[in-house]
């Protein structure tokens, strides 16, 4: 992310799976509809009035209270796993996109988040979670350090996995 930051690598253009994801996001949500009588509709690119760099594209705003992501999985994905697994960062989107929401549009608050998700190419489900403004914010505080420390000043964080020692 550092890279593609600083323009020392190229922007993610896609592949396969997120071609997939795209393709089907619109069955997904559909699925959703029907399973739970909310309408959504898109809303496009979103920015916080107080940080440029705070931005996200949600897939779908929900109702009138209500901020959706959906999903394309290849694996069979359980609701634990996106509660307290290797998909948390699913529930994390679904914050930072309500927090930015919530910034934009402080006298129209969205306070619920879908998480809809087909997995293993047929199960679908949902979470749906309620908005954290203390996650956001502790959010906020590690996107605008790794933004200003690093981005900004150019100095490449420490390595955290095995591809960035490599």
């Amino acid at each position: 992310l550092w890279e593609r930051k600083t323009g020392r690598a190229d922007a993610f253009e896609g592949n396969d799976y997120t071609k997939a994801g795209h393709l089907m996001e619109p069955v997904i949500v559909q699925w959703f509809t029907e399973q739970t009588g909310l309408k959504s509709h898109e809303v496009g690119h979103l920015v916080s009035p107080t940080c440029s760099w705070r931005r996200v594209t949600p897939d779908r705003l929900v109702g009138d209270d209500g901020l959706m992501d959906a999903k394309n999985s290849r694996f069979e994905i359980s609701p634990d796993e996106i509660r307290e697994g290797r998909n948390m960062k699913w529930y994390f989107q679904i914050i930072w996109g309500l927090g930015i929401w919530n910034e934009l549009h402080p006298d129209k608050p969205r306070t619920k988040g879908y998480i809809v998700w087909l997995g293993a190419g047929y199960q679908f489900q949902y979470l749906q979670f309620e908005y954290d403004q203390e996650v956001y914010e502790m959010m906020c505080e590690t996107v605008d350090h790794f933004w200003n420390e690093h981005v900004l000043a150019d100095i490449a964080p420490p390595p955290i996995t095995r591809d960035d020692i490599l």
